[in-house]
């Protein structure tokens, strides 16, 4: 008559944490009884929960043929970085003109943020930038941390140059030609 060994005894090894990739995770454990390793779907079965985001996943072994039981153990998943791409409409602006700065790849809530408002603000939730005087600004996009994702910020550096001449015009003088021309 066989006898049914109960898995109770049994030694699960540890599982290392993984990282989120948006697919269920299911690593196994190797099982020893007595020092004995055991053979998943001979002698038992593997069953996972909350195995797919980020958090505490449960793996649980079942006994089966000769084997009663089950044995838990868990492993964490982790957050996974977010690859995330910046670019702007232009990188030299001329003052009063204004540029959109965008991040692509982003998991979380984006937002925006100028290095210095005196040479360029910038809409911290549209990422459209105005700008007001001349000099460098670095504008810092991020995309905000969710379930699953950490936070991600890149940076895009812009230059603001003088606005152009709004009028020219030229009259020939009697001592020579007259440049006349709105101030910037």
């Amino acid at each position: 008559c066989a006898h049914i060994i109960n898995l109770n005894e049994a030694a699960l090894s540890k599982i290392q944490s993984v990282t989120y990739n948006g697919r269920a995770h299911k690593p196994e454990p190797a099982v020893k009884l007595d020092d004995i390793a055991l053979a998943a779907g001979v002698d038992y079965k593997v069953s996972y929960a909350n195995n797919t985001h980020v958090g505490t996943a449960t793996v649980t072994v079942r006994g089966i043929n000769n084997f009663s039981g089950t044995k838990t153990t868990t492993f964490k998943i982790n957050k996974a970085a977010q690859s995330i791409t910046i670019k702007s409409s232009a990188t030299t602006i001329s003052v009063g003109e204004t540029a959109v700065v965008s991040i692509t790849g982003a998991k979380g809530k984006k937002s925006y943020k100028t290095s210095d408002k005196t040479i360029a603000a910038v809409d911290a939730a549209a990422g459209k930038m105005t700008a007001k005087k001349v000099g460098y600004v670095t504008i810092t996009a991020t995309s905000g941390a969710t379930d699953d994702f950490n936070a991600a910020s890149k940076t895009v550096r812009l230059k603001i140059v003088p606005a152009a001449t709004a009028s020219l015009t030229a009259a020939n003088q009697p001592t020579g030609i007259r440049l006349t021309w709105k101030e910037v």
